[in-house]
């Protein structure tokens, strides 16, 4: 039993793996996509994920700001920092009851869809657009 607990907690450090990437070493579909998105944007860092998706961080209005895309090229979404007076007013009132709130993202979807992080105990907690939880993240 301990060694499937041990195998278990393994996989999933390793499904939040993130690697730092050279630019250089991007794909082009990757690197043209971000281009493209932002036109007027200069990536600060790239980070290869476990899961084949790339992320460009770079900073727009003074605020670091990451980008998801797919190997493809394709954009999946776009996680910009916002103040937590700026939530939905039902994430700060369910979180009250686990802790604080030491910061907070609103995730733009390709799909449209509007999503919220807030960070509680180092752990984000993902929010729907009307402030209903979804699940917590590692």
């Amino acid at each position: 039993m301990k060694k499937i607990l041990l195998s278990c907690a393994m996989l999933l450090s390793v499904a939040g793996f993130a690697q730092k990437m050279e630019a250089s070493q991007m794909p082009a579909t990757v690197t043209n996509a971000f281009t493209t998105k932002f036109p007027s944007t200069t990536v600060t860092s790239w980070e290869a994920q476990a899961s084949g998706e790339y992320v460009a961080n770079f900073k727009q209005n003074g605020q670091t700001v990451a980008a998801r895309f797919g190997s493809n090229g394709s954009w999946i979404q776009t996680e910009v920092p916002v103040a937590v007076s700026a939530l939905p007013a039902a994430i700060p009132t369910y979180i009250g009851r686990q802790g604080t709130i030491s910061s907070a993202f609103k995730i733009l979807k390709a799909n449209k869809e509007v999503n919220y992080r807030a960070i509680v105990r180092g752990s984000g907690v993902l929010f729907a657009q009307d402030g209903t939880y979804i699940k917590i993240e590692n």
